[in-house]
């Protein structure tokens, strides 16, 4: 099977290089059916994982005809007829061909298991570097390295140090990226080598760690594994990396590169999708999405999005970063159903001005969730600096989904959607700005829902003195620690029942409360200003 999957890439990988510099248009084939085809249903053994398939079994998820691989021999009739294959998509049953003029769209459309034929791409006469939603925006000022626990208050937000602390940090699960480029990772010291098991480029056909920087900043969120200095949400997991975004242009081909990657990531096996990257506007506007095609079903990418969901990987994209722009709203694939999509906020907690709005055009609610999107904190060429835009605070909440996924490995992907929705900070109000709002995976983890519980955190005020008063004395003994942002323990007490009031010695700062008590534990921040 592995020899199979080798080959079908291999032989993309040669007909991406075939038609780079001659071909002046590519354009999608749907097909009719995948009759006498080479695979059969009874042996899925052939053309997916084994991880693949035990990840649909533990799900309930059977193998179908979506499954089967493009018809080999429909291929070949259709390069015989002046069409080069560019890249396939089983789950549409579609193929991608490069041809260097339009004279043989009637021979191809004739074909009899051909359906029709859309342009997706064509070829400029001058090809501009440019910098688009969710791809390649500017880099602020980078942090001094010495800035320890840099990403700490991103992780606090949603109680994932605390999921860290109890041992989960993704360990077992297998995260695809699909974005535009990894620029530098090979070099990385903040993320293992060895947690990086497969690459795949669908656009150049050569993988390689230069040219975008995007994917790269990306994967630091999830992957950084650098002992006091920086965390990514899930520095255990093992990482497969796609390149699926063409940067030099924007058409509507590169849809036919994610869904490609997404297969690819499928039939190798993974449990999570995280993907930066959103489609509406094109160099050709005849190709543009309108609104009312943002219903989750009709762009293809979305389409694509949502099969992925429904074969068991828990899809996780960015909302987008139009707020403040003419279009507003979310992109394509973020209108699909099943997955989380996300959108993002300061560290302060307030929705970033820039975050793309919901809902879907059918009424759902759309972004799903929040996170840090507003000089979050990445690492590139391994310097820890700042970045804006949701395409960051997605890979936090993909690691943070991660976490718990690995908490609860039965789950299904619904139910992993549901969870972290449930523990969202206005999951009883959802609205079209913030969605369910910002997740409390540790909230999650133990069972804490939006019906009974509204993150109900202690509250505390800081005297002039550096002492803490809580509003709420402790029914039972409680025990307490107090942490630097370097995550350095500076004080540990056990307070006595009925006790609301905590002196403490400490130097002006933020620092993180932890409190056991009555068998729950609970994490937050305060400020010392003194």
């Amino acid at each position: 099977m592995e020899r199979f999957i080798l080959l079908c890439f291999t032989l993309l990988v040669a007909w991406s290089a075939e038609c780079q510099h001659s071909h002046l248009y590519k354009y999608r084939l749907w097909l009719t059916d995948k009759q006498q085809n080479a695979f059969s249903l009874e042996r899925p053994e052939e053309f997916l994982s084994s991880k693949s398939l035990q990840r649909r079994a533990k799900q309930g998820i059977e193998v179908n005809e979506s499954d089967l691989p493009v018809n080999a021999s429909y291929i070949e009739q259709i390069r015989e007829r002046g069409g080069v294959p560019v890249v396939t998509s089983r789950w549409m049953n579609t193929v991608v061909v490069a041809i260097k003029d339009t004279t043989c769209l009637s021979a191809l459309r004739a074909l009899p298991f051909v359906e029709s034929a859309e342009c997706v791409w064509k070829k400029e006469q001058l090809v501009l570097e440019r910098q688009r939603l969710v791809k390649q925006a500017e880099l602020a000022p980078a942090v001094d390295n010495s800035d320890f626990g840099s990403s700490y208050e991103q992780l606090v937000m949603h109680r994932l140090n605390v999921m860290h602390m109890l041992g989960f940090q993704g360990e077992g699960m297998d995260i695809a990226v699909l974005d535009g480029g990894f620029s530098k990772i090979d070099s990385s010291v903040f993320i293992s080598q060895e947690r990086i098991l497969g690459t795949k480029d669908f656009v150049h056909g050569n993988f390689s760690y230069y040219g975008s920087s995007h994917g790269a900043q990306v994967l630091s969120a999830m992957a950084s594994d650098y002992a006091g200095t920086y965390l990514g949400s899930a520095p255990k997991a093992n990482y497969w990396l796609a390149v699926t975004e063409d940067v030099s242009s924007e058409y509507p081909v590169e849809e036919d590169y994610w869904v490609a990657g997404a297969e690819w990531a499928d039939s190798v096996g993974v449990d999570l999708i995280n993907s930066s990257l959103g489609y509406t506007l094109f160099d050709d506007e005849q190709m543009n999405h309108s609104w009312e095609e943002l219903d989750g079903k009709t762009a293809f990418i979305s389409k694509g999005a949502r099969m992925a969901a429904e074969k068991g990987i828990c899809v996780v994209v960015a909302a987008g970063n139009e707020g403040l722009k003419p279009w507003q709203k979310i992109a394509a694939p973020a209108d699909a159903d099943g997955i989380l999509t996300v959108g993002g906020v300061t560290g302060q907690g307030v929705r970033s001005l820039i975050s793309s709005i919901g809902n879907t055009a059918d009424g759902r609610i759309k972004p799903d969730v929040m996170a840090t999107g507003e000089n979050t904190y990445v690492v590139f060429d391994n310097v820890v600096m700042t970045n804006t835009g949701t395409s960051l605070a997605t890979p936090i909440i993909c690691g943070g989904a991660a976490c718990l996924w690995q908490a609860y490995p039965d789950w299904s992907v619904p139910q992993l959607v549901e969870a972290i929705q449930n523990s969202g900070s206005q999951a009883l109000n959802p609205d079209a700005y913030m969605g369910y709002g910002i997740p409390d995976f540790f909230a999650a983890y133990k069972g804490d829902t939006s019906t009974d519980k509204v993150m109900s955190k202690q509250q505390i005020v800081v005297d002039d003195g550096g002492n803490l008063h809580f509003l709420q004395a402790y029914a039972d003994e409680a025990d307490i620690s107090v942490y630097s942002l370097a995550g350095q323990r500076v004080a540990s007490v056990t307070l006595p029942a009925g006790t609301a009031f905590l002196p403490l010695s400490l130097e002006p700062g933020t620092y993180l409360l932890s409190v056991t008590c009555s068998g729950h534990l609970d994490v937050q921040k305060f400020v010392i200003n003194r």
